[in-house]
């Protein structure tokens, strides 16, 4: 098995296309222009035997050290080929990782555990299928779900999906309880544009009269509809709005080949929220370096 690093300018785009893109598999995550977004086009790939397998690898340098990191809302990667990899290959490849990268953090859909230099932690993820009657699928919600529902419905909120760009970024900024996406602001941008050209993203926004309450960003990428955004401001968690929301899209894309992905959660509260909907969980790999350099990894975020 020969096993190169080859940089984002040296790769064949045509040829990864037709590897990140399986029947019923193709993840948004793995397309190029999904990771030349989030990464500024710094990124490079493990390319196995003159493209049989790949593995993309964003990376950054800090005080002089090359590291690589896993982007904003880009929850993993999959080494992805013309066949699934044996258990084996996966290892292999990880520890193909060029040894300038002296801090490695990166999620990946293979199960892996934990070798040499590398230490795994299992991560879960939450998908709900959305191939049949909406009935079916609200039956499953739990009590809890239902209730914040029904106590939305009492509130007048409206669903619309035409909201700007930039006005959702700017309740998306303004109302999360953290500055996570303030920073990433111009990736997004250009995120959005791309998802444009190769998907079929949309905003749900839950409003109060004229007045937004509650926001998410969603796309549409081969077999599965991905929550990749969403915030709420102080009246719009008070009325529930985000059960509503994400109600009303569920409603909306039933009885469609498609499954939600809520991309995480490994946030207690988020996770029972996801739960609640009737969702599963399906797991995927956080890969970190280990040794000495590795312990100052706080300084690469």
């Amino acid at each position: 098995m020969y096993i190169q690093f080859i940089k984002r300018e040296d790769i064949n785009l045509d040829t990864w296309h037709l590897l990140s893109n399986p029947k019923d598999t193709a993840m948004i995550y793995n397309q190029w222009w999904y990771i030349d977004s989030m990464s500024d086009s710094q990124w490079g790939a493990l390319v196995v035997d003159n493209y049989r397998l790949a593995l993309p690898l964003p990376f950054r340098k800090k005080m002089g050290l090359q590291y690589i990191y896993q982007p904003f809302i880009t929850q993993r990667f999959d080494l992805i080929g013309e066949s699934l990899p044996a258990h084996n290959t996966v290892g292999t490849l990880i520890s193909a990782i060029p040894s300038r990268f002296v801090v490695v953090n990166l999620s990946i859909g293979s199960q892996l555990e934990s070798f040499g230099q590398f230490k795994v932690i299992e991560r879960t993820n939450h998908i709900l299928d959305l191939n049949c009657e909406y009935e079916k699928i609200a039956a499953a919600y739990n009590r809890n779900t239902r209730r914040n529902i029904q106590a939305a419905e009492k509130s007048s909120l409206v669903i619309d999906f035409g909201l700007n760009f930039r006005d959702f970024l700017m309740c998306q900024i303004s109302w999360e309880p953290q500055s996570l996406t303030a920073p990433h602001k111009l990736r997004l941008l250009n995120l959005w544009h791309n998802m444009n050209r190769y998907a079929e993203p949309f905003i749900a926004t839950a409003y109060v009269g004229k007045n937004p309450v509650a926001v998410g960003l969603f796309c549409v990428y081969a077999e599965r509809l991905y929550f990749l955004l969403c915030a709420s401001n102080l009246e719009g968690k008070e009325q529930k709005a985000m059960f509503w929301l994400l109600d009303n899209v569920i409603r909306r894309y039933a009885r469609q080949r498609l499954v939600l992905d809520f991309t995480g959660s490994s946030i207690p509260d988020i996770a029972r929220r996801n739960l609640g909907f009737g969702a599963q969980t399906e797991t995927f790999f956080a890969v970190e370096k280990v040794g000495l350099v590795s312990k100052l990894r706080k300084w690469f975020g």
